[in-house]
């Protein structure tokens, strides 16, 4: 992939602005900041800023950005495959719009595309980014270097995806090398949670059922109050069933109060992709990771019984 053209516009631009998804995980947020990083060390010249509404726990990144700014300015997005998961809908008044992510591409948005869907992570296609030729002779910090690793991580969950390739490995041993951190630091700041959290995750696991060999949580209002957690919580954790050796399918499905619907995370083992099931319901997202939104109670029940089917084929 060529990156000589995506050099050339943040060299154009006096202002330039970074944006990430809605809800946003380790991937979106470290990628965002490792970016925003790298442009105020090379470019000292230029404002950088970082653009989100929402937070996120482990990083606190957000930044409070004038309309005139993002108007004026180049808008970098990151992992965001559509234009309603950018998370702050101002990007659409920036003067060029650029896109680096590795999620299919649900709708063309950006007037330069760098898309890779064979990467881990958006963290992994800018790393690739950063130690191209076309970025020769710019510094790469310790930051940037361990934000990125981060990222690979996040989305990688330790490299035990799908789509975690010989590439992934390649490029995160850079990071470290480069870097001159320890992996374990990161893989501690990353993955490790206080006591209160575990004994979230436990009352969060207690709801897990399990038909076929699919594996689910339905979490209405009550059940999220319960535990204490919003449904982003819930979303995020879907993690903790990765590792189930007689699921094929597992999901997550949580009630946002604010929109009065549910949402949902569908994941699964590499010969048995659910991202179909995510577009017949309005979402979308990787063969063995996706997402929907805006479903009703009665249509998360019926996807339900519809993954318990396809998880035993």
């Amino acid at each position: 992939m060529k990156y000589e053209e995506l050099l050339h516009s943040i060299q154009s631009y006096e202002k330039i602005t970074v944006f990430r998804h809605l809800s946003p995980d380790g991937d979106a947020v470290f990628s965002q900041a490792a970016l925003a990083i790298f442009l105020k060390e090379n470019f000292p010249e230029k404002k950088v800023k970082q653009c989100g509404l929402q937070s996120f726990d482990l990083y606190d990144n957000c930044e409070k950005v004038s309309s005139s700014f993002i108007k004026d300015s180049l808008a970098i997005i990151l992992d965001c495959g559509s234009t309603s998961r950018i998370d702050d809908e101002r990007y659409s008044t920036a003067d060029k719009i650029i896109k680096i992510d590795h999620h299919p591409d649900l709708e063309k948005y950006a007037d330069l595309n760098y898309t890779d869907t064979s990467a881990s992570s958006t963290s992994e296609i800018l790393t690739d980014i950063l130690f191209s030729r076309a970025f020769k002779g710019y510094q790469i910090s310790e930051e940037v270097c361990r934000l990125l690793y981060g990222g690979i991580l996040t989305d990688s969950l330790n490299f035990t995806t799908s789509n975690s390739t010989s590439k992934t490995l390649e490029r995160a041993s850079r990071l470290v090398s480069h870097g001159g951190f320890h992996m374990s630091d990161v893989a501690e700041w990353v993955f490790e949670r206080d006591l209160g959290e575990f004994q979230k995750l436990n009352l969060f696991t207690s709801f897990f059922k399990v038909n076929g060999k699919h594996g689910h949580v339905l979490l209405g209002k009550k059940e999220l109050k319960k535990i204490g957690f919003d449904h982003r919580d819930a979303k995020n954790n879907i993690t903790q069933f990765g590792n189930i050796r007689e699921l094929n399918v597992w999901s997550v499905f949580a009630y946002n109060e604010k929109e009065g619907t549910y949402e949902v995370s569908l994941r699964s083992k590499r010969n048995y992709p659910i991202n179909g099931f995510a577009v017949e319901y309005g979402g979308g997202g990787h063969p063995n990771a996706a997402g929907i939104k805006g479903l009703s109670l009665r249509q998360c029940r019926e996807l339900i019984d519809k993954l318990d089917a396809y998880s035993i084929q």
